[in-house]
């Protein structure tokens, strides 16, 4: 334990700032968080909306994450999961699709799509045996290429690649020309293949009410914008300044900083639609991928096909940021793509989110951040998963690996 305290900002309450709390109470410490939401958890966010609820763009908790593991209580939050697979939307067709170890009905449909050759079926068997032997480390240690790149050297076809892969991992990367490195697509591949991609009951803020309902010590303030970060002083939207030993920038703003420039962080975009409909097509929990040359929505899924609750049958649409279209012109071109899924039905838009920093984009990815990529100067630092690998296990390990490196230097 620290005999004397010293005073630390979190600058961010996303789920990098939470967790390096959390670990910074650990050993003793009374950390304090200044966010200028009016909640905390970042990119992780819920809206109730007539009794609904909505979250802020398409995001899943995959169970097999080690560091979810960790930190997170998977009973009390309630996990809602999807079946290990997907249904291909393509010509007039639905075909489901999975892993038939862990879900019987998957085998006709699996072994019978026409999209994936004899070849490509028996090299997704190889790659699924070959990525449950392969650790994590030595998958972030593997030599790095661009998804697309990958699955063409791994012999897959280009039938198998436009129809599964680029509708399912743009999905997750929010680029669907799989220009994402390929630790990357081999990391959350073994995390799906592992584990369960699932959804909190109550919404996925309930990630990070979670987290914040573990800190004891810590303090919060809300609706808190920092204007400026100097050594020792943190200037306020509303002059106040607060003294400080040690402060950790969680927030990505990084032009905050008076005296040190550092490169900005890029980001995918992209569009998060709700709609009602009279009812689920697929009537069980499972995402939807499209393979319709021309069609905008990249995954969809029925929210009350995977929450347990009662009433309205609601869709949610994932939209990635290559459109120039207006916000209306999104909203009717997704109303229209789901009729035609829906042999006619005319859908009820609810809500339209549109997300400008969904994930970090990242040239080249590792499992944490060193301590290179966290240190700005002797009191400054920063944590996030745009130091290590966009996902919500990078954002927990890079919280950890920051409180970690603050607490060397204190001592």
């Amino acid at each position: 334990m620290i005999s004397k305290k010293p005073i630390v900002h979190i600058i961010g309450g996303g789920i990098s700032g939470l967790i390096c709390a959390l670990e910074l109470e650990k050993h003793g410490l009374e950390p304090i968080i200044l966010e200028k939401e009016p909640t905390l958890g970042g990119r992780l966010q819920t809206t109730h909306f007539d009794h609904h609820t909505l979250d802020h763009g398409f995001q899943v908790l995959l169970t097999a994450y080690p560091a979810a593991k960790r930190y997170l209580n998977f009973e009390k939050l309630d996990l809602c999961k999807f079946l290990p697979g997907a249904v291909i939307c393509k010509d007039k067709h639905l075909y489901p699709i999975g892993d038939p170890l862990r879900h019987p009905p998957f085998i006709t449909s699996t072994i019978s799509f026409p999209a994936a050759s004899l070849k490509d079926k028996w090299l997704v068997l190889k790659l699924v045996a070959t990525l449950k032997l392969k650790s994590i480390q030595k998958i972030f240690r593997s030599n790095e290429k661009k998804t697309i790149d990958f699955l063409l050297d791994y012999g897959f076809s280009n039938t198998l690649i436009n129809d599964f892969f680029r509708p399912f991992f743009g999905g997750i990367f929010l680029e669907d020309a799989l220009l994402t490195s390929s630790r990357m697509f081999e990391f959350v591949f073994k995390m799906f293949i592992e584990g369960s991609a699932a959804i909190p009951a109550k919404g996925i803020q309930e990630i990070p009410k979670q987290l914040e309902a573990n800190l004891v010590h810590s303090t919060v303030m809300l609706d808190t914008t920092v204007t400026q970060i100097d050594e020792r002083i943190l200037t306020l939207a509303d002059g106040r300044q607060l003294k400080t030993d040690y402060t950790v920038l969680a927030s990505g703003h990084l032009q905050l900083l008076s005296s040190i420039k550092l490169d900005p962080i890029l980001w995918n975009k992209c569009y998060n639609l709700y709609f009602r409909v009279t009812k689920s097509i697929f009537n069980k929990p499972i995402i939807g991928l499209i393979s319709r040359p021309g069609w905008i929505i990249n995954n969809f899924h029925y929210v009350n096909d995977v929450q347990p609750y009662t009433g309205e049958s609601i869709i949610s649409v994932t939209v990635l940021d290559k459109q120039k279209l207006s916000r209306q012109e999104i909203i009717d071109k997704v109303a229209q793509e789901i009729s035609l899924l829906s042999l006619g039905e005319q859908p009820e838009f609810m809500q339209l989110f549109e997300i400008p920093n969904a994930l970090p984009v990242l040239d080249s990815l590792k499992y944490k951040p060193s301590a290179d990529d966290i240190r700005i100067s002797d009191r400054l630092f920063q944590t996030g998963d745009h130091l290590c690998n966009p996902s919500l296990n990078g954002a927990m390990e890079s919280g950890r690996a920051t409180a970690k490196l603050l607490l060397a230097s204190i001592r």
